[in-house]
């Protein structure tokens, strides 16, 4: 099977906390794995639906500010109860702060 990603993916381990858009839903994770146009990642918290939007904030090491990011599940699987992974297309984020990431990973 071909890879079929537009994007180099990274292999990284960084914590975040996100909140699912219009729902008072929350929770927290560690994105595992990230590129330019979306991540993966473990999450804790109550089941997310496929195309539930989610507002994100990135606790990139060194950085005085959570990098935030929006996007949209893709894709998920209940690995525990309560805890998933799940893939997010990214839909607003800001490039030139998520290069940041990519050297992380790189490293």
């Amino acid at each position: 099977m071909q890879e079929q990603r537009l994007f180099k993916r990274y292999k990284v381990r960084i914590p975040f906390r996100f909140m699912e858009t219009g729902k008072n839903k929350e929770g927290v994770g560690e994105i595992t794995d990230i590129s330019a146009s979306g991540a993966g990642m473990i999450v804790t918290c109550e089941k997310l639906q496929l195309l539930s939007r989610l507002e994100m904030w990135l606790e990139i090491p060194n950085s005085p500010e959570p990098l935030q990011a929006s996007g949209r599940v893709e894709w998920l699987k209940n690995v525990a109860p309560g805890i998933f992974r799940i893939g997010i297309r990214f839909d607003k984020v800001d490039f030139m702060a998520i290069s940041r990431v990519f050297k992380i990973g790189s490293s």
